[in-house]
């Protein structure tokens, strides 16, 4: 909700004013009865998928009705796995905002698809094989703008919760949650030193697009496969930096025109395996918007 506040605060959305958020760009869920009656409602605008949002879960309570929370507090966990039952039982899949170890464990006990952070606090050994056994996919986002107020070294943090994950073989996407791009998003996941190139090139060009389109047939060349892709000016399994130089595209047949890249090859390639530990590769797992917290 302060998101969206401030999205039209700030003028990004002319002519849309606080008042029509509510029900359009998301709903707030403040009990099991508002539950019943915003339900239709959900369902009825059709959303792709639910985004639902869970802020210190271990919390809820202190924080339901306090103002010092405004924006700090999240859906109550209690209703979770009611929503995504819901949600699955209308052919929707369901995807978690996720701050702490805490909101990480209730939103794989409640059968979520997917997390969409990875969290700020450190999961353990068994969280991982959950998410494992569950086939819950999660998005790595360590370019964010969450703040990491507390957390002493965010990219150690995120180094080994992904290591565990990776280990486990959760299913991962690439994604950021600030500015830049999912290209930004797989060289700062190159330097944690987390991937090889070449499981770090199949996160981004084959397992993350799937994720997103699951009924496109993308990420691969078989025949009657889309005509969608792009080409490097050198290779990424030896220069990973490479992917942010792209020579040419193609989106469904068609050729796209772009800028020349203004990225020149580095005298010392990006070798991601520099630093990687040794973890087994991870397969695809399906994908699961309207959203549902509270404020």
């Amino acid at each position: 909700m302060q998101i969206y506040r401030s999205i039209v605060g700030g003028g990004s959305w002319p002519g849309w004013t606080e008042a029509q958020l509510e029900g359009q760009a998301f709903h707030t869920i403040d009990s099991r009865a508002d539950l019943d009656a915003k339900w239709p409602r959900i369902v009825a605008a059709k959303p792709a998928f639910l985004k639902v949002y869970l802020e210190h879960s271990e919390e809820f309570a202190k924080r339901r009705d306090d103002p010092a929370f405004f924006g700090k507090r999240g859906l109550d966990p209690a209703l979770l796995p009611d929503v995504v039952r819901r949600a699955h039982a209308a052919g929707l899949t369901v995807s978690a905002h996720v701050t702490t170890a805490a909101d990480f464990r209730a939103a794989l006990a409640a059968g979520v698809d997917e997390l969409s952070h990875l969290p700020l606090e450190r999961i353990t050994a068994d969280d991982a094989a959950r998410a494992a056994r569950q086939k819950t996919r999660v998005v790595t986002t360590v370019i964010s703008h969450r703040p990491t107020d507390g957390v002493a070294d965010a990219p150690a943090l995120h180094r080994d919760n992904l290591a565990l994950l990776r280990r486990a073989g959760v299913p991962l996407a690439a994604g950021t949650d600030g500015e830049g791009t999912v290209i930004d998003e797989a060289v700062q996941l190159c330097r944690l030193g987390v991937f090889d190139n070449a499981s770090l090139l199949r996160l981004l060009s084959i397992e993350t697009p799937k994720s997103i389109f699951p009924s496109r047939r993308i990420a691969s060349f078989g025949a009657g496969d889309e005509a969608s892709f792009v080409a490097l000016d050198a290779d990424p399994l030896v220069d990973f930096a490479a992917v942010r130089r792209a020579s040419m595209g193609m989106k469904q047949g068609h050729l796209i025109e772009g800028p020349t890249p203004t990225d020149t090859a580095a005298s010392d390639p990006l070798r991601c395996e520099r630093y990687a530990p040794s973890v087994p590769a991870h397969g695809p797992a399906p994908h699961p918007s309207a959203s549902t917290q509270r404020p």
